[in-house]
């Protein structure tokens, strides 16, 4: 889109990984000319790194070093979004249990590391960050916790599921959402698409669509709209 520029990389994970490095480095990972919302020259810029949603500290750097950013957080079905996160990791060779093995690892291991890293916010959990499979699909928690720095306003909910099926309706929203001229012929398309070697165990999917049941219900009320989801 005209007007709009990337930064060196799409995840640049300042606010959770590389906060020690400081605003400079941030601010050299974008182009040398941008522009707030509403301004009238330059360009608009922004990052993508979805660990800045589930991790407990970063609601409160955000809201302190950019008062005036707009925020977009993409959600996916959470069963879905459990069994594309282990695939990814199985196949970088991060994973080694089954699924259903690194489930139960979860709800042993999460809640410990949690607390860990509330209390240390030096801490790189590799747990926390990359093993939290359910915990990161609560996401009406997660919302909540951004909600108490960033007034809700400011921060656009999009389904993963409704951005790919009805672009025409949704990117408009997003573009307006941010100051950007409304594009209604912009097309989307899924980005790093890794496949499945094997399908999620039925009785597995029933175990994920019973224990997200409930969250999604409280998110959709929350939300005020119809999650195509199981709920």
């Amino acid at each position: 889109m005209p007007g709009v520029a990337r930064p060196l990389r799409r995840e640049l994970h300042y606010f959770d990984l590389n906060y020690h490095l400081g605003g400079g480095w941030y601010r050299a990972q974008f182009p040398p000319r941008y522009a707030h919302r509403g301004a009238t020259t330059g360009l608009f810029t922004g990052e993508s790194s979805p660990y800045y949603l589930f991790h407990p500290h970063v609601p409160a750097r955000v809201a302190r070093d950019l008062p005036d950013v707009r925020l977009i957080a993409i959600l996916r079905n959470p069963v879905e979004r459990a069994y594309s996160h282990w695939a990814m990791l199985q196949r970088k060779g991060i994973e080694r249990l089954s699924f259903e093995s690194a489930l139960d690892r979860e709800e042993a291991l999460i809640p410990s590391e949690m607390s860990r890293l509330v209390g240390d916010p030096l801490h790189d959990s590799w747990v926390h960050r990359w093993f939290a499979y359910l915990s990161r699909g609560l996401y009406l928690d997660q919302l909540q916790a951004w909600h108490a720095h960033v007034p809700p306003e400011r921060l656009l909910v999009v389904i993963s599921e409704q951005l790919f099926t009805r672009p025409a309706s949704v990117v408009p929203e997003v573009a307006t959402f941010l100051g950007l001229p409304a594009d209604h012929g912009a097309a989307v398309r899924p980005a790093n698409t890794g496949g499945y070697n094997s399908r999620m165990a039925a009785a597995t999917r029933e175990r994920l669509d019973e224990y997200f049941r409930e969250p999604n219900k409280r998110l959709s009320e929350h939300l005020g709209t119809h999650l195509d989801w199981t709920v």
